[in-house]
């Protein structure tokens, strides 16, 4: 079954994670987080991203402050 993030926001219809582990490369993490219900596990493995040398765009998030 082929999942993509229309069908995430057309229908409120909760994928197993299995299914979602199966189209993770089709679909939005923040469509994902917006509309699904998910388990830490799959947040850690395929939603967060700390590679926050790589400059990417939600890196502020983990940025120290050091006053």
């Amino acid at each position: 079954m082929r999942v993509t993030n229309t069908d995430l926001l057309a229908n409120r219809n909760k994928y197993s994670i299995d299914i979602l582990e199966k189209n993770i490369k089709h679909l939005d993490e923040k469509i994902l987080l917006a509309t699904q219900t998910l388990i830490p596990e799959f947040c850690v493995k395929y939603i967060l991203d700390l590679n926050i040398e790589g400059g990417g765009e939600e890196t502020y998030i983990f940025d120290v402050c050091v006053t």
